[in-house]
């Protein structure tokens, strides 16, 4: 009986820590990196074609052409959610395409059926990148797109959002008129907005998105829209755990104590 209680105990105080046991095991990466290796990662999503869809025959793409287009886009309206789950993340840095960071490889799965936890793997071993913010400032600059903006699941965890968001500004301003583009710095991320002009159709709406990750470079919430109407939408299972880890691990720790005081009561004559 007491054998059984004490291995209670142990497998109680064993998940309350589990988040420290793996934060030991992570130290030896680049101290921008806030992904571990065996992380996984859950998104929600919502996509409807139709708004991107309406653009594409706007500037005069054939239907078959369309297809083709939300094809190669993989902008299934059935998706439910997607699963990035991380196998490795290498411990140097390196030059990867002429600027220094670190490699990482992951598992890509999609679920039709989030409730039933059914996925399906669309990508194995695929490899991504990570680069120093403070090192690499104009490759962030240069990944931010005026249509889509910047739709990276992980970043670096030194970002400077409100100097990012007026670099992109600056950019956007040398390459399209004032109020057909532009960028600011939110809270934790960016957002853009961009007015196509292709082949001179002023007529066109404009395209917007939001991007927000954590303090670990994770992205938590992500949208992209089209005259208002979403067309794609990314939001993180268990986002206030992520970034809160610490406050849900006291609050698990001050969970163990009550069992157990709860426990010996119960024993006590």
């Amino acid at each position: 009986m007491k054998l059984s209680r004490w291995l209670n105990y142990l497998l109680l105080f064993t998940l309350c820590f589990l988040p420290l046991i793996c934060l030991a095991a992570a130290a030896d990466k680049k101290w921008y990196v806030g992904i571990n290796e065996n992380d996984e990662y859950i998104y929600l999503m919502t996509i409807d074609e139709d708004p991107y869809e309406d653009y594409l025959e706007t500037i005069g793409y054939t239907e078959e052409e369309i297809d083709q287009i939300i094809d190669w886009m993989d902008l299934d309206e059935d998706y439910e959610a997607i699963k990035i789950y991380i196998l490795k993340i290498n411990d140097e840095e390196h030059k990867y395409y002429g600027s220094e960071g670190v490699q990482y490889y992951y598992n890509r799965y999609v679920s039709e059926d989030r409730a039933a936890d059914n996925w399906e793997l669309q990508g194995h071993n695929k490899e991504g990148f990570i680069f120093k913010y403070t090192d690499q400032r104009k490759l962030y600059k240069d990944s931010v797109s005026a249509s889509r903006g910047l739709g990276a699941f992980f970043v670096a965890n030194d970002v400077d959002w409100k100097h990012l968001a007026s670099k992109v500004d600056d950019s956007f301003e040398r390459l399209y008129d004032n109020e057909d583009a532009g960028a600011k710095g939110i809270n934790d991320g960016i957002s853009t907005f961009y007015k196509p002009d292709t082949f001179g159709k002023t007529y066109l709406e404009k395209f917007r998105s939001k991007s927000i990750y954590n303090s670990q470079g994770v992205l938590t919430y992500y949208e992209w829209s089209y005259n208002n109407d979403l067309i794609l939408k990314y939001e993180l299972e268990m986002a206030f755990f992520f970034e809160y880890w610490v406050i849900v691990l006291i609050i698990a720790f001050i969970a163990v104590i009550i069992v157990i005081i709860s426990i010996k009561k119960s024993e006590s004559p």
